[in-house]
């Protein structure tokens, strides 16, 4: 099981292993929560692999949202894997801007594929580990580049490694950048869908509700909660602050 900060899911012991969509409005808390939960579970393998930033990226960020107490923690730990140079092979960016240096011949061999490399990195995922993938939305952004099926069976599989070797995935997805056709299919293949979204009302309020959740939604319903409030502090970190019920 797996630590949330989210007091009425972790009375029942926290998250299972298995695969879970963190799908999120911009801004609206979904990335800060999937790192919260890297804080949250130190005493297990922590891993981020990153799609399309640099490690120097994903540290700044991680460093800009922790206080600097709960990033060393992190960092002692955290183990970040960056496939920019393979995601923007072919495009217009010159690899200088990727490498942040002129590249050398052994930069410019470029073997390897995205995915490929996506799929040795899942191999390599040890047991007991929260693992961060960021993000599917830098996987499907470039129309026509990966096949949208290649992709489905990259997203079983590593459903199947979390299920054997007791890992909780949290894969990042920005919400209403592929169609509800499409995203259906991907949510198919999950044991956890969580949506982070803005309040309609136009104010800076972010609310968190749950579509799938293995093991716990039961709980979730007993309690007639429909969704919560949240906000995050550099020191205190995740926090729910209102819980909305049906009566």
């Amino acid at each position: 099981m797996f630590r949330t900060g989210i007091e009425i899911i972790d009375r029942f012991g926290g998250l299972n292993e298995g695969l879970n969509y963190i799908i999120e409005e911009p801004g609206a808390g979904g990335e800060e929560f999937a790192y919260y939960l890297l804080m949250k579970n130190t005493d297990k393998n922590l891993k981020i692999i990153s799609i399309s930033e640099s490690e120097e990226e994903i540290l700044k960020e991680l460093e800009m949202n922790l206080s600097n107490e709960n990033f060393d923690r992190i960092a002692k730990k955290l183990q970040i894997v960056s496939l920019d140079r393979f995601y923007f092979k072919g495009t217009c960016i010159p690899v200088r801007w990727v490498l942040g240096k002129e590249p050398d011949l052994e930069d410019l061999k470029g073997e390897g594929d995205l995915l490929s490399e996506l799929a040795n990195q899942v191999d390599a995922i040890e047991e007991n580990t929260v693992l961060v993938l960021n993000s599917l939305t830098d996987l499907l952004r470039i129309p026509g580049k990966y096949d949208v099926g290649d992709i489905l069976a990259m997203i079983h599989g590593l459903r199947k490694i979390a299920l054997r070797k007791n890992v909780l995935v949290l894969i990042l997805m920005t919400k209403g950048v592929i169609s509800e056709q499409y995203q259906n299919l991907f949510l198919s293949i999950s044991d956890g869908i969580m949506f982070f979204e803005w309040s309609k009302q136009g104010s800076m309020e972010r609310w968190l509700y749950f579509r799938k959740l293995s093991g716990l939604l039961p709980h979730l319903e007993r309690e007639n909660i429909t969704r919560m409030k949240i906000r995050f502090d550099p020191v205190a970190g995740f926090m729910v602050t209102q819980y909305e019920r049906v009566l």
